[in-house]
């Protein structure tokens, strides 16, 4: 995963390789964190793993799959 920012356009652009598989470390390296937190989100394991947003958010969905995490019950915007 990489950003470049291109002077003449004024525009970052990024590239994300989603096919790679996530290290088994890492994995381990995510649950060990969650042990210790009530809330996770994406942020929280990019900074205590020093990994990327996108192997963060590809932990996260991980957790997700395994139940090992559950989605927060949003409310929604009613309409005026």
């Amino acid at each position: 995963d990489f950003c470049m920012y291109d002077n003449k356009t004024n525009i970052f652009t990024c590239e994300i390789n989603n096919d790679l598989p996530l290290d088994e470390e890492l994995k381990q390296k995510a649950l060990d964190v969650i042990k210790n937190q009530k809330q996770i989100n994406i942020s929280i394991l990019q900074k205590n793993l020093k990994t990327s947003y996108a192997n963060a958010g590809k932990l996260i969905d991980w957790l997700l799959e395994h139940n090992l995490i559950k989605k927060p019950n949003f409310y929604e915007v009613v309409e005026n």
